[in-house]
């Protein structure tokens, strides 16, 4: 009875291994929002409407354009790299993106 019990381990445990997924994560996350800042003092800060682009830096490759709406806060997957950010108002943020990682952005629009 002990031989067929290892029989059984030993020929269970020399099937083919299955192949697990990879858990590397292959892209990082941009995530943010624009305000604008400005007015009388001590001055506001309010969310803006405004045109995002996505560029890569060096090389100046547009990656998205995005609109968003007053309040809307963006985010997107792209490929690890540095990236500048820029709304149509004037804010901009460059930023490294690892894999696996978010890096939060917030593009602030100066208005008098």
């Amino acid at each position: 009875m002990t031989v067929v019990v290892l029989g059984v381990v030993v020929s269970a445990c020399s099937g083919t291994p299955t192949p697990q997924p990879s858990t590397t994560p292959t892209t990082g996350v941009l995530r943010g929002h624009v305000v604008g800042s400005g007015g009388p003092s001590p001055g506001t800060v309010f969310p803006l409407p405004a045109t995002v682009t996505i560029r890569t830096l060096p090389g100046d490759i547009l990656v998205r354009t995005l609109t968003l709406g007053p309040a809307v806060e963006f985010g997107e997957h792209v490929p690890p790299g540095t990236y500048r950010v820029q709304a149509d108002c004037g804010g901009v943020h460059d930023v490294d993106v690892k894999p696996g990682q978010t890096q939060d952005v917030t593009l602030i629009c100066g208005i008098a």
